[in-house]
């Protein structure tokens, strides 16, 4: 009778947990239904519709995919944009995974003041740090060309590969450090003292290691 008991209590406080965590997660549900899922649902039926004079008079089509890539003008784009990406991945994997290797072997303290300063991006409005980013750029324009150049010569760093690249590494870098770090700081020093006593330096130890500990961050 009393495992009986026991067993039932179990499950009430179970209930009574997934209720807690239920509540207190719908802000979060709620906020990703109408800033994510609808968002997304609205993008995917403007792309298969063609217009209508309300959301209940729309016709389904394919003219918008055969509109885009009948002209090479879109394809040009598209391809840009993912070369971009694949660069600023590149460059930003390159950044990110040896300062979170750096970051990981310091002392708890400085890790956590470290970790806050280079994660406090991921609290300010990505448009507010867009924003700031192109003034920078306008300022070392306006040294460059001059303070009585014209706004075209002070603008000459924006619109370049390099400056999207830059601005893409700042906007994103601190969620490519984040989970790398997390993962980083998961790993058994001893694994890495025993690679050291069997004869490894620190390379062979990064690579043979640590990097195949947090390949899963780094894909992620």
């Amino acid at each position: 009778m009393d495992k009986g008991f026991i067993q039932k209590k179990s499950k009430s406080d179970k209930k009574n947990i997934f209720q807690l965590d239920f509540f207190l997660g719908l802000p979060y549900y709620v906020m990703l239904v109408v800033f994510i899922i609808i968002p997304i649902f609205i993008l995917v039926l403007y792309a298969f519709t063609e217009g209508g004079d309300s959301l209940f008079n729309i016709r389904f089509t394919l003219a918008n995919f055969e509109k885009f890539f009948s002209q090479s003008i879109f394809i040009e784009r598209l391809i840009e944009s993912i070369w971009l990406a694949i660069r600023s991945t590149f460059y930003c994997l390159l950044i990110c995974y040896p300062l979170a290797y750096m970051v990981s072997r310091l002392k708890k303290r400085t890790q956590t003041i470290l970790v806050l300063l280079l994660t406090a991006t991921m609290w300010i409005n990505s448009l507010i740090l867009m924003h700031s980013l192109k003034n920078v750029f306008l300022i070392a324009g306006s040294w460059v060309a001059g303070s009585n150049a014209s706004y075209t010569e002070q603008a000459m760093f924006l619109g370049h590969d390099y400056s999207i690249i830059i601005g893409t590494i700042f906007l994103y870098m601190p969620y490519m450090f984040l989970p790398i770090y997390t993962q980083m700081t998961k790993i058994d020093p001893a694994l890495i003292e025993g690679a050291t006593d069997l004869g490894a330096n620190k390379i062979q130890s990064l690579f043979k290691v640590v990097l195949p500990l947090t390949l899963s961050s780094v894909i992620s």
